[in-house]
């Protein structure tokens, strides 16, 4: 080979394993060879024999790499005496065959030339041994051909790590990546539902407290009914007969009818009055109840969010107990109470006339209950829960067993299509403990079927409750407060009628 006198020429012989494990010769960083103008990629036969036999391997990477590796080769022998040019300058790289070498002779009773790694080493020293002064460069990965190399004092040079081939993925890594193309279609087809629940303590628990209240005593039922009777106290249903003025239950009293007919309003308004006194008072006995009945329960709540693609048919929703509790739908959604109807609320007093009484409860604003820290909204809840629609929406949610508010062990609600792209949905339930005296402890399991998903989706909160006691006579002067502004607003109205 003809490296011209003014030339600094490197003779690089590559292992088999840099045409197998490294970059194209084209891609190869140089700058680790610095000193020379032209770098000689000399390829001898052992490599060329060993590429040959690796054309048909039993992986894929290896086969196409010898493959290449072998074109490459029959490219250069195509074009006799003119090296393939791999690189043109900084420094020029061509790439050469020497098809003729042979391991050096001196070296027969050292190395086993059968052996391709010996065969190698021992073509390098024979050129190393005929030209001294010609800068030879073995360059492999293999430790037992550098090992050879050291021993003979034939140079060499590890590969360049920025030569390497990122590795194979193994035969996991290839099944992973198969699982995960499968996935990825599978979710084109299917709903993905992502299911949120409340956070809890670190301590693996969410606490749930539920509210129990004092029934009233006599004493203070008694002083309820004396600050109504002073706030409305009993009078008769007019001031004069020289105004107009309305009976008790809205009839519009003539000064003559007024004159003819007093005797029978006042017997009359004496007998509703008194009636009016003892609604109250049923009020004040069972008012422990309707307040535990309405606020008593704490709430446990999941949110669902379909991210799919696809909308998820006919999905069923169930929340069931695990423990010594039982679940029941939020207050609003019942459309039977669970119990006897709760109430919150004095009846109209006799002073006005019940129409006007109605018309400001819908009108005014809501009341605050202070020292439970919810508004008590009424028959208005129902109709605020966007949820749990009248009519049947397909792409909304309606319990299953719908006339059902009493406490079970499980809730279940439907929908038709919950579709992809759509606002977070939460569902709530509320904890009512089987003993109310006493702390328990259980799970609150959250399932989500679908007719298009292979499998429900499943979660849970552990939880405890925990039972807190109120008073209940520190609601009283927010329900006699209410009165009073409702009587206020319905008397203002009362010329108007």
């Amino acid at each position: 080979m003809d490296t011209g006198l003014h030339k600094r020429v490197l003779l690089v012989f590559p292992d088999t394993n840099v045409f197998l494990h490294c970059k194209k010769l084209n891609l190869l960083d140089w700058s680790g060879l610095p000193g020379f103008d032209e770098i000689h990629i000399v390829v001898c036969i052992v490599v060329q024999r060993e590429l040959d036999k690796l054309k048909t391997a039993r992986s894929n990477r290896i086969r196409k790499r010898a493959r290449n590796a072998c074109k490459l080769i029959r490219e250069g022998l195509l074009q006799p005496g003119e090296p393939t040019v791999i690189r043109e300058s900084n420094p020029k790289v061509v790439f050469a065959i020497d098809a003729l070498s042979r391991p050096s002779s001196e070296l027969e009773n050292t190395l086993d030339f059968r052996n391709p790694d010996d065969s190698l080493v021992g073509i390098v020293h024979a050129k190393q041994t005929a030209d001294p002064t010609q800068a030879i460069l073995l360059v492999t990965d293999d430790t037992g051909v550098m090992a050879t190399a050291n021993a003979l004092q034939v140079p060499f040079r590890v590969v360049p790590t920025n030569w390497r081939l990122e590795p194979e993925p193994s035969q996991e890594e290839l099944e992973i990546a198969d699982l995960r193309g499968q996935l990825a279609e599978l979710r084109t087809k299917v709903p993905e539902l992502e299911i949120q629940r409340m956070q809890y303590a670190a301590g693996g628990r969410l606490e749930l407290p539920t509210w129990t209240y004092s029934k009233l005593s006599e004493t203070e039922i008694a002083n309820a009914i004396q600050e109504l009777k002073a706030q409305f106290p009993h009078g008769t249903p007019f001031s004069s007969a020289s105004e107009m003025e309305t009976d008790s239950i809205g009839e519009i009293l003539t000064p003559d009818q007024l004159s003819a007919n007093s005797g029978d309003k006042v017997i009359s308004f004496g007998r509703k009055y008194h009636e009016w006194i003892q609604s109250c008072r049923e009020v004040l006995e069972c008012l422990d109840k309707s307040l535990a009945v309405t606020f008593g329960f704490p709430s446990c709540e999941f949110k669902l969010k379909n991210v799919g693609k696809v909308p998820a048919k006919k999905l069923l929703i169930r929340f069931t107990a695990e423990g010594p509790f039982r679940l029941m739908r939020p207050f609003e959604d019942c459309v039977v109470p669970p119990f006897d109807e709760p109430k919150l609320e004095y009846p109209v007093p006799p002073l006005l006339k019940k129409h006007e009484y109605e018309r400001a409860l819908r009108t005014g604003p809501l009341f605050d209950i202070g020292f439970l820290g919810v508004p008590y909204m009424g028959d208005l809840g129902a109709s605020l829960n966007p949820s749990i629609p009248e009519r049947r929406d397909p792409d909304s949610f309606y319990y299953k067993v719908s006339g059902l508010s009493e406490p079970t062990v499980f809730l279940e609600l439907e929908c038709e299509q919950f579709r992809h792209g759509h606002k977070t949905e939460a569902f709530e339930c509320r904890v009512v403990p089987l003993d109310l005296n006493n702390e328990c402890q259980g799970l609150v399991r959250f399932q989500v079927h679908a007719a298009n998903l292979d499998a429900p989706l499943k979660c849970s909160i552990p939880i405890t409750v925990t039972s807190q006691r109120k008073e209940t006579a520190e609601y009283l002067p927010e329900l006699l407060g209410r009165l009073s502004e409702l009587a206020t607003l319905g008397v203002d109205r009362n010329a108007d009628t």
